[in-house]
């Protein structure tokens, strides 16, 4: 029996390669093995032993076997993992009568005996942790081995709340369980597959989604989530840091930190008061943050983080000001790679802060006026940009030099633009020619120039220097007699006077090729829709040599029979 047992503990949990458990390991394999004649127990003999620690303390040297039972386990077997379920709820289940009834802990004044018994008790509860964050790491090679972590992370979490509750200090003095959390958390960010991670960074990993679920239903459980990992971000345990990266940005990448702070739920009865202070979570969570921005992260990661700063960074941090470095750092590095959707992302954070702190970025509109770039129309974050654009060119105090730069190299991208983008433009030039009529020389010269040529730039990149006011917007001409009729009407307004209003931006911010396609086929025509400029009778000619010369203007394919 014992040679059979040493050839099925070489598969076990236990030793999966690489396996570590975040919590101290107070009883090895060999402790357990050597507390008892362990041996493979069938579940009816595992049920058996449990019944009998909940029914008197003179069992208690069933737990041993009980937790023997790990190192048997074949990972890759379906019945052992069965097996090791039904083992995980029967010895949570003696553990939480065990912590219910106090007999975890002692205090000063109990006797030597009990101390002995509640400290030999707690390294074998120390013990089950183990197994059970160990467990969390094995390789999924069937369906049940995801049963049997989904069990776990819930039994793990019901652990949480039962220490906070009955092994803290007496009484209804606060406590939190944050030793037995932060290995949970530090484990769960290093579960999943970097083979699943997905184009926006973050990854598919269904403990990772099962975790958040229970994450944002408690306060506590976030502000500790926060807390803990800022101490543990240079932690041996987070080796791969790009997936422990992926796994805290699936996470919180579409969830809303909080939303009514004074009526939120939490998972422990008597929680500590830092956990209930709005000030201390905004610090722990912007710690967290400043701190794993610091890392090595890829870069779908870092465009994910930039789309979160103003909506789930910005508003719950204490001092926002702190994001200003690695805003501008990522705004000049987007100037850098020559990629237009990172300077995006990047101003939309840095307009924030000067929104609200009046932060002074240098030559902000020179580096604003190189975004204009043929990539922009085509970027998925377009509308976002226009609309800041929209703020920073709204000033009485800009040059109407500058102005016409903007209006310029706007009209100059519009031609290779997509429908989508040509939209937003032109209205945008429009608003733009009204509130700065200084600029209005730009579609309307009385005075030109004898031989004229285009004197703009379109290679300068500071604005103040392109010569663009003593230019044209002929590239709006241009677009008059655009393919689509939408956008040739459209850009018919500059040759009219000017007695509209300014346009709403944001009734054409929203257009795309789908949207307009759509309206296309929705017309409805008056009349039949005209495929040629010449009527014709038929196809096809006539048979005969002479019915074809008699029908041959009203034929389509002349010289074809059918």
């Amino acid at each position: 029996m014992k040679k059979e047992s040493k050839k099925t503990a070489t598969k076990s949990l236990r030793s999966k390669p690489n396996a570590k458990s975040p919590l101290t390991k107070a009883t090895s394999k060999g402790d357990l093995l050597k507390e008892t004649e362990a041996s493979v127990l069938s579940l009816e003999q595992i049920s058996q032993l449990t019944e009998e620690i909940k029914s008197s303390p003179k069992f208690y040297n069933n737990i041993p076997k009980l937790l023997a039972q790990y190192t048997y386990i074949d990972s890759s077997n379906i019945e052992d993992i069965t097996k090791a379920r039904k083992l995980t709820k029967l010895l949570f289940k003696v553990f939480k009568k065990l912590l219910t009834e106090g007999r975890l802990s002692f205090t000063a004044r109990d006797t030597a005996d009990k101390k002995q018994i509640s400290s030999w008790l707690r390294a074998r509860y120390e013990a089950f942790k183990i197994e059970l964050l160990l467990s969390l790491q094995i390789v999924e090679l069937h369906q049940e081995s995801k049963y049997y972590k989904l069990d776990i992370l819930d039994i793990v979490i019901k652990l949480i709340k039962l220490e906070s509750s009955h092994c803290g200090p007496a009484g209804t003095e606060p406590y939190f369980a944050t030793k037995l959390y932060r290995s949970l958390l530090l484990t769960l960010l290093q579960t999943g597959d970097e083979k699943n991670s997905l184009k926006d960074g973050t990854i598919d990993n269904y403990l990772i989604l099962e975790f958040k679920e229970v994450l944002f239903q408690y306060q506590d459980l976030k502000y500790y989530f926060f807390h803990e990992i800022q101490q543990e971000l240079n932690s041996t345990q987070l080796e791969n840091k790009v997936l422990a990266f992926s796994n805290y940005l699936t996470l919180l990448y579409d969830q809303p930190i909080y939303e009514d702070f004074d009526n939120a739920e939490y998972l422990v009865e008597y929680v500590p008061k830092l956990a209930k202070t709005e000030l201390h979570f905004k610090l722990a969570f912007e710690k967290c943050w400043l701190g794993l921005l610091n890392w090595n992260i890829s870069f779908a990661q870092n465009q994910t983080v930039l789309g979160l700063v103003h909506k789930r960074l910005l508003p719950f941090m204490e001092n926002q000001q702190q994001l200003m470095d690695f805003l501008t750092d990522t705004y000049d590095l987007g100037f850098e790679n020559n990629h237009v959707n990172t300077c995006i992302l990047s101003l939309n954070g840095l307009f924030e802060l000067m929104k609200n702190y009046n932060l002074e970025y240098p030559d902000f509109f020179t580096k604003l006026y190189r975004i204009l770039n043929p990539d922009l129309l085509h970027s998925p974050h377009k509308t976002r940009f226009f609309r800041m654009l929209d703020i920073f060119l709204t000033g009485d105090y800009l040059s109407s030099t500058m102005i016409a730069s903007f209006i310029k190299k706007l009209a100059r991208l519009s031609l290779t633009a997509p429908i989508s983008g040509i939209v937003i433009v032109i209205p945008f030039i429009y608003n733009l020619l009204r509130r700065h009529p200084a600029c209005m020389v730009l579609i309307h010269n009385p005075n030109p120039a004898e031989n004229y040529q285009d004197p703009y730039d379109d290679n300068e990149t500071d604005p103040d220097n392109t010569r663009a006011i003593e230019s044209s917007v002929w590239e709006l001409e241009t677009l008059a007699t655009h393919y689509h009729p939408n956008i040739a009407s459209l850009a018919k307004i500059f040759s009219q006077p000017f007695h509209k209003y300014s346009y709403n931006l944001e009734d054409f911010l929203d257009w795309d090729c789908a949207k307009l396609l759509d309206g296309e086929l929705s017309k409805k025509y008056k009349t039949e829709a005209g495929l040629e400029f010449e009527p014709v009778d038929r196809v096809f000619g006539a048979e005969s040599e002479e019915a074809q010369l008699k029908a041959q203007r009203e034929v389509y394919m002349s010289g074809w029979v059918w």
